[in-house]
C-alpha cells in the first residue's frame, strides 16, 4: 500500500536496483503496488515537484505498458489483472503538496491520485497536533471524490479528528501495532478498532525502527497476530515501506516478499493470508474507488 520508490528516483524508478523495481514486481506475482509523490516539509515548491512526478510516472507507465498500467479503482485494476499486467497505483505522502489549495488536491486527483494523507509527522498548513480548519476543508472535499485517505504520520489528535471529520472508510498505508513496539508512528488498539469498523485497512509497515528490529518476518508476524486479535482479520493488509527504510531483514527488496507469503500461510492458513496480501486491500479500494 505504500512505497517512496517514485520520489527516490522519480526518472528509474521501475527501472533500478532499489528495494522496489518491475522486475523484482514481477518475480514476486504483485498484483498492485502504490507509488507515493513524497513532499519533505523543506520542498520548497510542493505542486510544481508532485508535477514533475507525475510526469516521470506516466513516462515510465507508458514504456512498460506491456507489464504494468495505472488502476485508477477497482474496475481498471480488474481489466489490467485480466490484461495480465500490474497495477500501480498513485498516491500523495502529505498533502502539502497542494500547497493549501483545493483546487491544485483536485488537479492531483485528475492525474490519477488515488490515496493522500494530510501530513507528515509534523506541523503544515492541514494538520499537526489537531486538523486545522482547512484540512477539514481537504478531508470533506475528499469525501465527494473516490479518493482514499490514510492516516499513517497523523498525531493522535488529528487522528481522531479525522474520524470526526471524515465518515469513509479509510486506511493506515504503512503502520504497525502500538501494544507490540511503543512508538508513536504505530497505532493503539483504540485506533486499529476504529478503523476496523470503518471497513478500512491497516498496511504492515516493514521498517525495524517500527517492528522492533531483528528478524523482520518474525517481527510482522508479532504485528499481524495482534492487528488481527484487535481489529479482526479483514483490517490487514501490506505496507511495506520500500525505498523509504532501510532494507529490512530478511525481506530485503519486493522479490522476497513470497518469504513472507508462506510465513503468513503457516501463521494464519491460506484463506487467510489471502486477505491479508491481496483481498482486504481491494475490498477497501472497490468500496472507495469502485
Amino acid at each position: 500500500m505504500h512505497s517512496d520508490t517514485l520520489t527516490v528516483s522519480p526518472k528509474t524508478f521501475l527501472q533500478n536496483d532499489l528495494q522496489i523495481s518491475l522486475s523484482g514486481l514481477l518475480s514476486a506475482g504483485y498484483l498492485l503496488q502504490c507509488f507515493a509523490i513524497f513532499t519533505p516539509p523543506k520542498q520548497r515548491e510542493p505542486f510544481r515537484y508532485a508535477r514533475y512526478c507525475i510526469d516521470c510516472y506516466y513516462a515510465a507507465l507508458r514504456e512498460n505498458a506491456d507489464r504494468i498500467r495505472p488502476a485508477y479503482g477497482y474496475r481498471s485494476l480488474l481489466q489490467n489483472r485480466k490484461d495480465g499486467v500490474i497495477s500501480a497505483l498513485l498516491t500523495v505522502e502529505n498533502a502539502r503538496a497542494a500547497q493549501g489549495e483545493i483546487s491544485n488536491l483536485a488537479y492531483l486527483f485528475s492525474c490519477g491520485v488515488r490515496m493522500f494523507s494530510l501530513g507528515w509527522n509534523g506541523q503544515n498548513e492541514l494538520c499537526g497536533e489537531r486538523i486545522t480548519p482547512l484540512g477539514a476543508e481537504f478531508l470533506r472535499y475528499a469525501e465527494t471524490l473516490p479518493l482514499m485517505v490514510d492516516c499513517s504520520h497523523l498525531s493522535d489528535g488529528a487522528f481522531y479528528d479525522l474520524v470526526a471529520v471524515y465518515k469513509k472508510p479509510f486506511c493506515a498505508s504503512h503502520s504497525n501495532a502500538r501494544a507490540v513496539t511503543p512508538v508513536l508512528r504505530n497505532l493503539t488498539d483504540d485506533q486499529i478498532k476504529i478503523i476496523a469498523d470503518r471497513g478500512g485497512v491497516i498496511g504492515l509497515n516493514f521498517y525495524s525502527l517500527f517492528t522492533g528490529g531483528g528478524d523482520t518476518v518474525e517481527n510482522l508476524l508479532t504485528h499481524a497476530r495482534h492487528i488481527v486479535r484487535t481489529g479482526g482479520e479483514d483490517v490487514l493488509a501490506l505496507g511495506s515501506d520500500y525505498d523509504g527504510i532501510p532494507a529490512p531483514k530478511g525481506l530485503e527488496t519486493c522479490a522476497k516478499l513470497p518469504v513472507l507469503y508462506e510465513a503468513t500461510v503457516k501463521e494464519f492458513g491460506a484463506s487467510r493470508a489471502e486477505k491479508i496480501f491481496s483481498r482486504n486491500f481491494l475490498r477497501f479500494f472497490q468500496s472507495v474507488c469502485p
